[in-house]
């Protein structure tokens, strides 16, 4: 897939949330036109701690992480994001998976109250995405970042395979999120489009309780403004595995430091990150990691 940093003559994907103009940007996002070859892979949650759970499991979040290369084939930047706005604990480190009966019912309660109004349409192409931590815009702002299917989000397949489709998502399977989304890319007639935002921090929104960078349990209310566009053309809907386990997606990935990661769960990911693809990678025996 590729994602393209969009303007004003590229025009908006989704009906009120019109494009950042051009004298408001910084970094990567200044250079519009400009196309990214990008990898993008979808995940869940699962259990804890660090349980793997079929796709029917409903105790769980369900994140995308979207890797841009440079020219070389190398990374430029990584994003984060999850299908809820916001964290359930203040403290991310306490946050920490354990065993589920031996969390108190505050916790479990947040937790749930999290997934509760996460985006879940079942087809993980159509979830509502969202960075859930802010990240610095130049040297003086701050943004969340979020990613939102382009409108309609329908059409893309024949009559036929429509009802097929459909028939995944309706079936439940084990591994519904993953058939269908693999269905859709693989039989899409069309190439399927979504908008990458930013909203910006604004001390005095009170909806957004002045938008704290420290607090991800708090939701920003503040407009978002479409910077880019994210194009999936119909292919086989699954990377080679071995190229899957062995990526590697990490918020402090950069192009610039006009982009830093900001915010008390950005710095508990500056180690966990690290740890979880070490670990990762020792399991399955990965001397590199593609994309460095």
């Amino acid at each position: 897939c590729r994602l393209e940093i969009t303007g004003h003559d590229h025009g908006a994907l989704i009906d009120g949330i019109p494009p950042l103009p051009g004298d408001e940007r910084v970094g990567l996002f200044q250079q519009i036109g400009h196309i990214y070859e990008c990898k993008l892979r979808f995940s869940g949650s699962g259990g804890m701690p660090f349980e793997i759970k079929d796709d029917t499991f409903e105790r769980q979040s369900h994140g995308l992480a979207v890797k841009l290369l440079d020219a070389n084939g190398n990374t430029c930047h990584d994003f984060l994001f999850n299908n809820a706005p916001v964290f359930p604990s203040k403290e991310p480190r306490s946050a920490l998976p354990a065993q589920e009966e031996d969390l108190d019912a505050g916790t479990i309660a947040a937790m749930d109250a999290v997934l509760k109004a996460a985006s879940d349409p079942g087809q993980p192409l159509w979830m509502h995405q969202f960075s859930i931590s802010a990240y610095a815009w130049g040297s003086h702002g701050a943004v969340k970042y979020g990613i939102q299917p382009a409108r309609p989000n329908d059409g893309y397949l024949s009559a036929p395979k429509q009802a097929a489709y459909e028939a995944i998502l309706n079936g439940r399977g084990p591994n519904f999120r993953r058939d269908a989304l693999g269905y859709l890319v693989t039989h899409a007639e069309r190439d399927i489009q979504l908008a990458f935002c930013v909203q910006f921090a604004d001390p005095n929104d009170d909806a957004s309780h002045g938008c704290p960078i420290d607090d991800e349990e708090i939701e920003w209310k503040t407009p978002w403004y479409q910077v880019a566009c994210i194009t999936i053309s119909p292919q086989e809907g699954s990377l080679d595995p071995a190229e899957d386990d062995g990526l590697v997606f990490n918020s402090y990935h950069i192009s610039s430091a006009d982009h830093l990661p900001i915010g008390r769960l950005n710095r508990a990911r500056l180690w966990a990150y690290k740890a979880s693809a070490a670990a990762r990678h020792d399991n399955n025996a990965i001397a590199h990691s593609p994309h460095p």
